[in-house]
């Protein structure tokens, strides 16, 4: 498992959404959108809690107000996928102002 307070993950954990995922390979690895785990004090079992919950049997959540946690099969899949979140969030970021144009 990796956790990270990555900028673009983090603005939409702290906004209370979930990442639906926009692209072809964010659609690959995470599904049609990443899920915001119940919001609970940083450092507590009850968020490590929300957070498996949240993960389910996928390979991420976004921590509400927090960061993000990926799962892989090793610590270099795992970062992997951290790095791909990140990436999608920053996708996100990038797309919404243009649906509006």
């Amino acid at each position: 498992m990796v956790h990270t307070h990555s900028p673009y993950a983090t603005a939409l954990a702290s906004a209370g959404r979930a990442l639906p995922t926009l692209h072809d390979e964010g659609r690959l690895l995470f599904g049609e959108s990443i899920p915001l785990a119940k919001p609970a004090p940083p450092g507590t079992w009850e968020l490590a809690g929300h957070a498996v919950e949240a993960v389910g049997g996928g390979p991420a959540a976004l921590l509400f107000r927090h960061g993000a946690v990926t799962v892989g099969r090793t610590l270099s899949e795992a970062l992997v996928l951290a790095e791909k979140l990140e990436e999608a969030a920053r996708l996100l970021a990038l797309a919404l102002p243009l649906r509006s144009a």
